[in-house]
Parts: structure tokens; C-alpha cells; sequence
């Protein structure tokens, strides 16, 4: 679930004063990429939802996409389902 993707951290700033970050979870999805054009057709369906997708791998050769968004998991997942390509979550 999505809460428990998230991560948070408390520091303690000036005066006591305390803070929270709660951090974007990561998604990892295992695409049927056999080439960099897979590859680029991934980085161009994420690329249309914006600045709220942050792609932080690609790789063909392990066939893995990693993001991470504050959108749902499942926001990413039909979005690289237009690349017509095999793809499922795998965290």
C-alpha cells in the first residue's frame, strides 16, 4: 500500500522545533523492453504525466523501470501500459 511505501523522518531543528519530510515512494515495474526504443517509448508515457513522475532507472538489460511519484502505483502501471508493451509491479 501506499503508506507503507512511504517514508518519513522527524529532525529537530532550531529552538526544538520539529519537522517532517515524508518522502515519495519508489515503484519498480518489470517492462517486456528489448531495446532502447522500448526504453524511450517508458521515458515518453511518463514524461506526458509531468513533473509529478521523477524516472530514476531505465534498464533494458534487467527490463526494470523505477519512479518515484507521489501518484498512485497504479497511475504509473496504465500509463506504461500504453507503450503496448508486457508490464507488471514488482515493488
Amino acid at each position: 500500500s501506499c503508506l507503507e511505501a512511504e517514508k518519513g523522518r522527524i529532525e529537530t531543528g532550531e529552538g526544538g522545533l520539529k519537522a517532517l519530510w515524508l518522502e515519495e515512494p519508489e515503484y519498480t515495474f518489470e517492462m517486456a523492453m528489448t531495446c532502447d526504443g522500448c526504453a524511450n517509448a517508458a521515458r515518453r508515457v511518463l514524461g506526458k504525466l509531468g513533473d509529478k513522475v521523477t524516472v530514476d532507472k531505465i534498464d533494458v538489460g534487467t527490463k526494470q523501470v523505477v519512479v518515484t511519484t507521489d501518484l498512485p502505483a497504479s497511475d504509473i502501471l496504465e500509463a506504461l501500459k500504453k507503450t503496448g508493451k508486457e508490464i507488471k509491479q514488482l515493488q
